[in-house]
């Protein structure tokens, strides 16, 4: 039984919106991570006389570190003007 639901208690609508909007940063930071240690991971695999480059950078380093400083900041802008503002006045059922 929900311990909630024992008590006769009802959750704050507000709760159920700030942990979706947590699962989605946290997404946001795998994502993240994962992008720039995957080209970071990829550029260990090829030798450096087979390097082809982008702007003078290698292109791994350039997807990975230079790419990602521009990718996620226009993903993060996005992701803040999609987020619905709640109500910060006291709860009342």
């Amino acid at each position: 039984m929900n311990i909630l639901e024992e008590y006769g208690i009802t959750e704050d609508p507000r709760f159920k919106t700030a942990g979706r909007e947590a699962i989605q940063i946290v997404f946001y930071w795998i994502l993240y991570t994962v992008w720039t240690y995957g080209f970071g991971i990829a550029g260990t695999l090829v030798q450096p006389e087979q390097y082809t480059y982008t702007w003078g950078f290698p292109t791994w380093y350039f997807w990975g570190i230079v790419g990602s400083g521009f990718l996620f900041p226009f993903i993060g802008i996005v992701m803040a003007i999609r987020l619905k503002d709640c109500s910060l006045d006291p709860w009342v059922d």
